[in-house]
């Protein structure tokens, strides 16, 4: 009998002691930023949220971020007070873009339009969309310490504009030499252009025969210019490209005047040439206008002339 009291006074006690332990203390949910950690007392969370039963009277929080950075807060814990705490820390995030009024996504999550300040902590993916048949998406990785206003500007860059295939009727002033250009490309692209004059100079050539002292002659046309050149294109503005090239060329001119009388003899100026000029785009029309050179001298000196041409261009979205 009286091992059984013994038991039932010591069963008493000991639940007396935690019914008064539970009053005299009270359970603490305490919460910091995400990458942050945070202790109480010396006891240390292993994530960015403590919960705890904590004694009621002034306990010590103390948050920490990375080895450079620590904050110590005190809070005051009663029977019937406060026991969620939060104690957050935070960088902002002050971000543009151009363009402006651009998407942003932070780790996959959209955020809003640039300009654009958040408040945010440690790094992240930080992706800016723009529009995007005009630019390219913008990707970068930022780290935003506690307390930090990170100033960061998105410049997007311009897509190159639609491929393009174009082809156009070419034909030089003076020379009056018809031709064809053509050509592919998108920011940079390629041309090919060949010319051949339809009026021919007249010329003769003479031999002396083995059997006597008399000449022949004989007439034949050379056309007045040839020439092919091919190089290359750059789109410099929404409706304007520059090319430039080079190739190989033959002009054929000049009379001959012999005892009164007027013969054609060939005068050539043939060689390497020098070819530019620009391109003015207007929905599918192409208008060019240029210059050809022959770079080499001939028996009766260079030759250089202006061109013009008029034709269309071929769009087509190249896949992505």
């Amino acid at each position: 009998m009286k091992r059984i009291l013994f038991f039932i006074v010591l069963f008493l006690t000991f639940n007396g002691v935690g019914i008064f332990a539970q009053t005299d203390s009270v359970r603490v949910r305490m919460q910091t930023s995400n990458g942050a950690s945070i202790s109480v007392d010396g006891d240390l969370s292993s994530t960015n949220i403590l919960t705890k039963l904590l004694p009621i009277g002034m306990h010590e929080v103390v948050v920490t971020y990375g080895p450079n950075y620590s904050r110590t807060y005190h809070i005051d814990i009663t029977k019937d007070g406060k026991t969620d705490f939060e104690f957050l820390v935070e960088g902002k995030l002050s971000l543009n873009s151009t363009p402006n009024n651009s998407e942003v996504i932070i780790d996959g999550l959209p955020m809003g339009k640039t300009p654009i300040n958040i408040n945010i902590l440690g790094r992240h993916n930080v992706q800016v969309l723009g529009n995007k048949d005009l630019y390219h998406p913008y990707y970068t990785t930022l780290e935003i310490l506690p307390e930090q206003v990170l100033e960061h500007n998105a410049i997007l860059h311009k897509r190159p504009p639609k491929l393009y295939g174009f082809v156009l009727g070419n034909y030089m002033l003076s020379a009056n030499a018809p031709g064809i250009m053509a050509g592919l490309g998108r920011k940079f692209g390629g041309y090919i252009k060949y010319n051949i004059g339809v009026n021919g100079a007249p010329c003769y050539e003479n031999f002396e025969t083995y059997n006597s002292n008399l000449y022949s002659e004989y007439y034949k046309k050379k056309p007045k210019y040839v020439g092919i050149n091919a190089g290359l294109m750059l789109h410099v503005l929404p409706y304007l490209f520059a090319y430039a090239g080079s190739g190989y060329g033959e002009y054929t001119h000049g009379v001959y005047e012999h005892d009164s009388e007027i013969k054609y003899d060939v005068y050539h100026t043939k060689g390497a040439e020098l070819d530019f000029g620009v391109m003015f785009k207007y929905k599918a029309l192409l208008l060019q206008a240029g210059y050809t050179r022959i770079l080499a001298k001939g028996q009766s000196g260079t030759f250089g002339d202006f061109n013009i041409g008029i034709g269309v261009t071929i769009h087509k979205e190249k896949k992505r």
